[in-house]
C-alpha cells in the first residue's frame, strides 16, 4: 500500500495515498469533530463542521473528503477554524430545539458534545420560524422527532446503501428542507423493516429508539402480576463492553442477579426458546423434503428479518418456514407450560398486548366503502379472510365451509399467495366449483384494508396457532364480526362474544356461517360488542399497560 507523510499539528503522520485528512488525523488519535460523518458511511462534506486548515488550499476544507497529499501540512485548532465551526454549530442550534435536559440523548447527543466541547454558552442568532413537526410514534420501534433534524443525512445514507430499504430522503429545498419518507408518510406506514440503523447513527434526537421503560416499571411494580424478563444471547456479551468491562467479557450472572434485584421474578434465555424453533423448523424441513415442498427453506427466527422479505423480496417469501420466532415461542410457552409446571394462574403474567394501527379507530363511511368494493370488483356480499396465505391460517376450513353456504355469496381472501395456496387451495376451489366466488386479493394498499373489513358481512380467521391475531381485532374495530378458532390466543382477542370454533370442523364453521348472514341483528350486535371489547388494544393502552405492569412491580419488590 502506498502511504504518504503529511504533518497535522505539528506531528508527523503516515497514512494511505487515499486517505482523507479525517481519517489520518484518527489514525494519529488526533480528534476533529463531525456531524454529517460516519465511519460505517460515504461520507458527503455536508455540515462543514471537520474543516481545517491545509496547505495548498485556498480556503477551509472538509477534513473528511479532502485527500492527503505528501508533504501537506494540516493545522486542525486554529482561530480560523474555531470559528468557523463555532459559526456551523451555533447556527444549528438557533434553530434546534432547547430541551436538552428532557430528551432521550441528552448525555449521548453528538451536537451537545461538540457544543461543550467548543466552550459555546450563548448563541448569537435568533432562529427563524421553524416549521412545527408533531412526533411521530406511529412506528412500533422507532419515535421521529422533526425539529430535533440537523440535516446531517446520515439516516438516508443508512438505509440506503448500508439495509437497501430507502425509506428516507431529502425533500424540499432551502430552509424548508427535511429528511422525509415518500410523501411524507407515518414511519409507521412505509416500507421501515425496524432494523433501527437510523437511529444508531442520528447525532442528535430526531430518531430515537421507542423507550417502553416505564411500561416495565409497572409490571414489577403490581404485587399480582409474575413478571418475566427474557434476554438475546448477545447481550451476556455486550452489555459488559457498555459497563467498561474487556471486551468479550462474559456477564451472564451479574446480569440476571441484576435483573433480580430490580424486581423481575424470573430470567430466561432465549437459548430454550431457539431451540424449540429449530426443532419446528427441521420437522419443516423434513416435511418439505419428503412431500416436495418448495426449497430450499430459509430460516424465520428473525420477525424483522421476515419483515424484510416480505417488503423487499416478496420472490423469496415462499421459502421462508412458517415457524414463530423464538420470541414468539417463548412469549406462547410462558403463558402456558411455565405457567402450569410453576402452578402459576396464567392471569397472573403480564401480557402487555399489541395495539391495533389507529387506522381502524373509525369505521370508514358508506361512500368510501362502495368505492373500495367497486375498485377491486366485488359486485356480491362477501366473507373476508386477511392474512398470508399458509397452512397455519387455515384458510382450507372457510374455502370448503363456503360450498355449503348460498351461492351469491362470495370468499375473499387477503394476502400473499404461498406455495399452500397453489397446492391447496386451488384444487379445493376447482373441486368444490367456487372458482367464481373465490377472489385472491395480493399487496393492496395497507389503507385499503378498513373498507375490506367493514363491506364484508363477516370475517374468518380460524388460525391453529398466532402470537395475537391482529385480523380478528382489525375487523371487530370498523364493527364487522369474526368466526375464531380456540386452541390458540385467537379466543382472548376477539373476545367473549366472538364465536371460536373447533379449527378442524368444517361443519361449526359453515354453521357460524349462516348464523351471521342470515341473523343480521345477532350479526351487527357481535361486531358492536367487539367493538368495545377490542377498544383495549389501542398503541395508548399498550402504553398504559406496559406502564402499569413496571409500577405495580416496582412497588412489590419496595414491600418485600
Amino acid at each position: 500500500m502506498e502511504m504518504v507523510t503529511l504533518t497535522i499539528n505539528g506531528q508527523t503522520v503516515q497514512a494511505p495515498k487515499n486517505a482523507t485528512i479525517l481519517e489520518a488525523a484518527r489514525s494519529a488519535g488526533i480528534y476533529i469533530p463531525t456531524l454529517c460523518y460516519h465511519p460505517e458511511l460515504a461520507p458527503e462534506g455536508a455540515c462543514r463542521l471537520c474543516v481545517v486548515e491545509a496547505s495548498g488550499a485556498r480556503s477551509l476544507v472538509a477534513s473528511c473528503v479532502y485527500p492527503v497529499a505528501e508533504g501537506m501540512v494540516v493545522k486542525t485548532n486554529t482561530p480560523k477554524v474555531r470559528a468557523a465551526r463555532k459559526m456551523v454549530v451555533e447556527l444549528l442550534l438557533a434553530n434546534h430545539p432547547k430541551d436538552c435536559l428532557s430528551c432521550q440523548k441528552s448525555g449521548d447527543c453528538e451536537l451537545q458534545k461538540i457544543a461543550a466541547d467548543l466552550g459555546l454558552r450563548k448563541i448569537r442568532f435568533e432562529g427563524g420560524a421553524r416549521k412545527a413537526h408533531t412526533i411521530d410514534g406511529s412506528n412500533p420501534c422507532l419515535v421521529r422527532d422533526q425539529e430535533k433534524c440537523i440535516l446531517c443525512g446520515r439516516c438516508i445514507r443508512v438505509c440506503r446503501d448500508v439495509q437497501g430499504m430507502n425509506v428516507y430522503s431529502f425533500a424540499n429545498r432551502g430552509f424548508d428542507t427535511i429528511v422525509s419518507t415518500a410523501f411524507e408518510q407515518d414511519l409507521g406506514n412505509v416500507a421501515c423493516s425496524y432494523c433501527g440503523q437510523c437511529a444508531s447513527v442520528c447525532p442528535t434526537g430526531a430518531i430515537v429508539e421507542r423507550d417502553d421503560t416505564e411500561k416495565v416499571w409497572d409490571a414489577i411494580n403490581d404485587p399480582d402480576k409474575i413478571v418475566i424478563v427474557q434476554t438475546a444471547p448477545s447481550v451476556r456479551v455486550a452489555i459488559g463492553e457498555e459497563l467498561g468491562m474487556e471486551p468479550g467479557s462474559i456477564v451472564t450472572g451479574k446480569m440476571v442477579a441484576a435483573l433480580r434485584h430490580l424486581g423481575f421474578d424470573k430470567v430466561f434465555d432465549t437459548d430454550f426458546s431457539a431451540d424449540l424453533t429449530i426443532m419446528e423448523e427441521g420437522y419443516e424441513f423434513l416435511d418439505r423434503l419428503q412431500n416436495g415442498g418448495l426449497l430450499p427453506m430459509i430460516t424465520s427466527c428473525s420477525p424483522g428479518w421476515v419483515n424484510m422479505i416480505e417488503l423487499k423480496y416478496p420472490e423469496l417469501l415462499d421459502h421462508l418456514s412458517t415457524a414463530k420466532s423464538p420470541q414468539q415461542m417463548f412469549g406462547a410457552i410462558t403463558k402456558t407450560y411455565f405457567a402450569e409446571k410453576m402452578g402459576i394462574d396464567p392471569a397472573k403474567i403480564d401480557v402487555v398486548y399489541q395495539g391495533c394501527d389507529t387506522i381502524f379507530r373509525h369505521r370508514p363511511d358508506d361512500a368510501t366503502i362502495t368505492e373500495i368494493k367497486r375498485l377491486y370488483g366485488l359486485d356480491r356480499p362477501y366473507i373476508i379472510s386477511v392474512g398470508t396465505l399458509e397452512p397455519r391460517k387455515n384458510q382450507l376450513q372457510a374455502v370448503e365451509g363456503l360450498a355449503a353456504l348460498p351461492q351469491d355469496l362470495g370468499f375473499l381472501l387477503v394476502g400473499r399467495r404461498s406455495d399452500y395456496a397453489r397446492r391447496v387451495l386451488d384444487p379445493a376451489i376447482a373441486r368444490l366449483r367456487l372458482t367464481e366466488r373465490v377472489k385472491f386479493l395480493e399487496g393492496i394498499p395497507f389503507a385499503h384494508l378498513p373498507a375490506l373489513y367493514a363491506g364484508a358481512l363477516l370475517s374468518s380467521y380460524t388460525s391453529r396457532y398466532e402470537g395475537f391475531g391482529l385480523p380478528v381485532i382489525e375487523s371487530l374495530s370498523v364493527g364487522t364480526p369474526v368466526i375464531a378458532a380456540t386452541g390458540s390466543c385467537l379466543e382472548e382477542a376477539g373476545g367473549p362474544d366472538t364465536p371460536a370454533i373447533d379449527p378442524d370442523s368444517v361443519e361449526q364453521w359453515a354453521t357460524t356461517a349462516m348464523r351471521f348472514i342470515t341473523d343480521r341483528d345477532y350479526a351487527i350486535s357481535v361486531g358492536a360488542q367487539g367493538r368495545e371489547y377490542v377498544g383495549r388494544f389501542s398503541h395508548e393502552a399498550m402504553a398504559r399497560g406496559t406502564m402499569a405492569t413496571y409500577l405495580a412491580a416496582i412497588e412489590s419488590y419496595s414491600n418485600k
